[in-house]
């Protein structure tokens, strides 16, 4: 919580740091009773999804592939020397790690958000998160190979509706066509409904502001810019030109009771942070102070 420091290109605020107003932004678009499908790899929406169930929505269940507290990281030393059945024996446990009830939940269609963040994204909310081509546009030999989709296409087509984010707001990441169509977007559209498919993404948050669709075209259109942030910088970091409304207004500032919850109760390491590449090294360093090895 440095006042001033630069993450993702933005300066931080003296009260809070961009990854907690990322964080109350994520929170605040889960509901009671949502039943929610997250990758392990996802500090950001892990956080958010604990901060929600510390508030607003106390009767949440998510699974995740490791669900361990964000309070309690894995050591990954003891993981590599005991094993991981009995890491996981002391572990702090937030929520389901079953597959195969995970899959039930999908088949009868009641899960009901998960998180992504995608490599690229464009004006119609298609992602990409498999591949950068280069000048020849040669998918075997691209200029970057990312993790891949595994079955978040099939996700975001299920779930009712799907939450975007990225703490590197930059225009090639907001492109204004993806390289590999891995996710079809175009939320809350004609499409969609005729097809008896989900939403869709219905909020994209970003280190600089938010975006959601817009109901008409699906096009993404500015929902709010994060306090400190021009609209001249949101635009000169989107690789295309987002709807502008008349009236943008200002996003939430976290509140003194969320950043409490955060830095004292849910994520005191400040697990939140690994998302910044320039701030890795500090989490890992209070984390080995408590003994836990990344």
């Amino acid at each position: 919580m440095v006042g001033g420091a630069q993450i993702g290109g933005l300066k931080m605020a003296e009260e809070y740091s961009i990854s907690e107003i990322m964080v109350t932004s994520l929170a605040d678009g889960i509901k009671s009773g949502d039943v929610i499908f997250q990758g392990a790899a996802t500090p950001m929406p892990m956080v958010a999804i604990e901060l929600a169930r510390a508030t607003h929505a106390k009767d949440t269940v998510y699974f995740s592939a490791l669900g361990v507290s964000p309070r309690d990281p894995l050591n990954f030393e003891a993981l590599l020397t005991d094993g991981l059945t009995e890491v996981l024996k002391k572990a702090k446990l937030t929520n389901y790690l079953f597959g195969r009830e995970m899959w039930d939940e999908v088949n009868k269609g009641k899960l009901t958000l998960e998180f992504l963040r995608p490599a690229q994204i464009d004006k119609y909310w298609n992602c990409n998160n498999c591949v950068l081509y280069g000048e020849d546009r040669n998918f075997q030999k691209p200029k970057f190979r990312f993790p891949g989709g595994m079955a978040v296409s099939d996700a975001i087509n299920l779930m009712e509706r799907v939450i975007l984010y990225t703490p590197a707001h930059r225009p090639r990441t907001f492109v204004d066509k993806v390289d590999f169509l891995m996710v079809k977007g175009y939320p809350l559209s004609k499409w969609r409904k005729e097809n008896k498919l989900g939403n869709g993404p219905i909020k994209m948050v970003t280190n600089l502001c938010i975006f959601e669709p817009d109901p008409e075209t699906s096009l993404m259109k500015i929902a709010s810019i994060h306090p400190g942030v021009s609209l001249n910088e949101v635009l000169e970091n989107t690789g295309f030109k987002p709807l502008i409304p008349k009236n943008i207004p200002e996003t939430p500032k976290p509140t003194n009771k969320q950043l409490q919850l955060l830095r004292e109760t849910i994520d005191p390491i400040g697990f939140r942070d690994l998302e910044f590449p320039e701030l890795r090294m500090k989490v890992m360093a209070r984390a080995a102070e408590k003994g836990i090895n990344f």
